[in-house]
């Protein structure tokens, strides 16, 4: 028995880290002031391992949102023609559309080079 609580005590740190800070605003999340600048109010989310921010333009009005992302949502980000979405997947990355363009794709970038290396290391023993 006291062999299984350091497993246990492990067990409750990883489903801990599992949780995820988005910024909320805008829609149903109660907070009214949601735009370029203000970007609403931390909120930490256990059923979701991405964020969201959503801007649309319809008739020269702008709406925005931000909240937690379904995992199934791909990260990245996606435009038609009067909305953008960009979906992130880190602690209170929803803030801005500026890493729209660079959060997603370093980590792409990061993880094939990690994968080539791995071959690389293992091709050349």
């Amino acid at each position: 028995m006291k062999a299984a609580i350091p497993y246990l005590v492990f067990s409750l740190f990883v489903i801990g880290s599992l949780a995820i800070r988005c910024y909320e605003c805008g829609g149903a999340s109660g907070v009214k002031e949601c735009d370029s600048i203000n970007v609403g109010k931390s909120v930490e989310y256990h059923d979701t391992a991405r964020c969201t921010v959503e801007h649309t333009v319809v008739n020269g009005e702008d709406s925005w949102m931000r909240t937690g992302a379904l995992p199934s949502d791909p990260a990245g980000c996606s435009q038609t023609n009067d909305k953008t979405v960009y979906v992130c997947d880190g602690d209170l990355c929803n803030g801005k559309f500026s890493d729209c363009g660079n959060s997603a794709g370093l980590k792409q970038f990061s993880a094939i080079l990690l994968i080539v290396g791995i071959f690389s290391i293992s091709f050349a023993n």
